[in-house]
């Protein structure tokens, strides 16, 4: 991983955010990895953080603690709890159709406001899990659709939700949208 992001890092001098999301890739990088590379190019200046382990989202922020180095949340249902090791945001998916509340529990924990950003995380519950009841894009590109946005194609093999699917998330967004 270090020469895959280290040959990046020398063909652009554009800030850089590295993807941590094991699932999809099959390993992860260290935060020790990601420390180096930020060391040796600065510009690698950024982390969306999948890994569903908020002791790595802590390790990063505690090698590298500056501000100069941002962790960003790569799942959306550990963004309160990556908050408070350190994240500084998230790349969402159910910012979508969620994002004026996603914003609104991010401001609430930066303002000291904990209870309400609780409450705001509990909210976002139900239409979270229904962003992830399978393979995305599908769930979210469903579900922009559903509320009159423009969402694309998919690419094979991402196809239409099954009807089972599609009636989960179409529970999840009539909930949310009350």
């Amino acid at each position: 991983q270090y020469l895959h992001f280290k040959a990046i890092a020398e063909a652009t001098t554009l800030p850089i955010m590295v993807y941590n999301v094991p699932s999809r890739v099959g390993t992860g990088i260290f935060p020790t990895t990601l420390a180096q590379l930020h060391s040796e190019y600065p510009h690698v200046c950024a982390i969306k953080e999948a890994s569903g382990n908020l002791m790595i989202s802590s390790e990063i922020k505690r090698l590298m603690p500056d501000d100069d180095f941002m962790v960003y949340s790569g799942d959306d249902g550990l963004t309160l709890p990556m908050l408070s090791v350190g994240a500084c945001g998230v790349v969402s998916v159910v910012s979508h159709v969620a994002g004026k509340d996603m914003n609104a529990m991010i401001q609430a924990y930066e303002s000291g406001h904990n209870h309400e950003a609780l409450r705001i995380h509990q909210s976002l519950a139900d239409i979270i899990k229904a962003m992830f009841i399978t393979t995305n894009p599908i769930p979210v590109k469903y579900a922009v659709r559903k509320i009159g946005l423009p969402a694309g194609v998919f690419n094979l093999p991402m196809c239409d939700p099954s009807a089972e699917e599609a009636a989960y998330i179409d529970k999840a967004l009539t909930e949310y949208i009350k």
